[in-house]
């Protein structure tokens, strides 16, 4: 399932949950991961556009079933774009 969202044009949320099916022996969930993303676009000129991406991961495992650990990492992207003319991007 994804769940996302753009409350306006330059910004967009997305929902990413990941639930693998359960062992067949005692139905015990193995481990269940989450990812929220937001993503925003703006450009200040026809030249001048920046994008920031921000992600929250998390997974919370069954130390029962798994080895995997539980984890909470958040993560960035920046990126500017400067196009000074048609064919050229730095």
């Amino acid at each position: 399932m994804l769940l996302s969202l753009q409350p306006l044009r330059q910004l967009t949320g997305q929902y990413l949950p990941a639930r693998p099916r359960p062992r067949r022996s005692n139905g015990a969930l193995v481990y269940e991961s989450q990812t929220f993303r937001t993503k925003v676009n703006y450009q200040f000129t026809r030249a001048l556009s920046a994008r920031v991406i921000v992600e929250y991961d998390s997974t919370l495992a069954n130390p029962a079933e798994t080895s995997l650990l539980r984890t909470k990492e958040v993560s960035s992207e920046v990126l500017l774009t400067w196009l000074p003319h048609p064919g050229t991007a730095i």
